[in-house]
């Protein structure tokens, strides 16, 4: 039989996912926003003071006022933030290709394990249903979505990352780094923005494992690492 807290995370994910504008309190509207502000800390770590700042003010006590306030601040970080990925080109002169290289393998790692979870999770939530035949086409319906979710996180960065080790011509790997770091800044914006894939880390089908923070974090990273080769080239 399933559990309240089974049925309180099949509310947010089984059933069709609501438009965040449309949330109807701080709590939810926080969590819409939590992809966004992770994939902004891991980019620039700079911002958590300010981020965390504005979350207390959110999620505060202190009126609607004080709440309407906190938003907009997370609003105006998170779109600075959104323009600064964009205009991405961080990095020193005396860096080598050498972080790169580490980064791509750690990066491997992360998305393999983070398919892993999934698998584990579909398992965890087929398992929960078995004794509800009538809501088989549901959940089907809905692990089609997170599938569907996943296959956007394909090999195609990893790919494009052994092009940018293999090339032995300093002018070409900087371009190819340059096109890598927009694959890079693509796939920051889709984990920072699919609800399905945000409603993953700590759901109670997978508890105690985080399956989508550890890719944010590896993401900013490489797209740091990025603009070092660049710069270094």
């Amino acid at each position: 039989m399933l559990t309240p807290q089974q049925l309180k995370f099949v509310s947010r994910f089984i059933a069709p996912v609501a438009d965040p504008a449309t949330g109807d309190n701080a709590e939810a509207r926080l969590k819409s926003l939590r992809p966004r502000i992770q994939a902004a800390l891991a980019a620039f770590p700079s911002l958590k003071s300010d981020l965390a700042s504005a979350v207390r003010l959110a999620n505060s006590k202190d009126g609607a006022e004080v709440v309407k306030a906190g938003f907009e601040r997370l609003e105006e970080i998170l779109t600075k933030a959104g323009i600064l990925l964009k205009d991405a080109g961080q990095g020193t002169a005396d860096v080598s290709v050498k972080k790169l290289g580490q980064a791509r393998l750690e990066w491997r790692n992360v998305r393999q394990s983070a398919l892993k979870s999934i698998t584990a999770l579909k398992d965890n939530i087929r398992e929960a249903y078995s004794d509800y035949p009538d809501l088989n086409q549901q959940v089907d319906k809905s692990l089609t979505r997170l599938d569907s979710a996943v296959a956007q996180l394909s090999d195609e960065l990893g790919n494009a990352l052994d092009e940018v080790l293999s090339e032995a011509d300093a002018t070409k790997r900087a371009e190819k780094a340059g096109d890598v770091a927009n694959l890079t800044r693509k796939f920051i914006n889709y984990t920072s923005s699919d609800p399905v894939l945000s409603s993953i880390d700590g759901t109670v089908f997978l508890p105690g494992v985080t399956v989508i923070q550890p890719i944010v974090d590896k993401l900013g990273e490489l797209l740091n690492a990025l603009g070092q080769a660049q710069k270094a080239a």
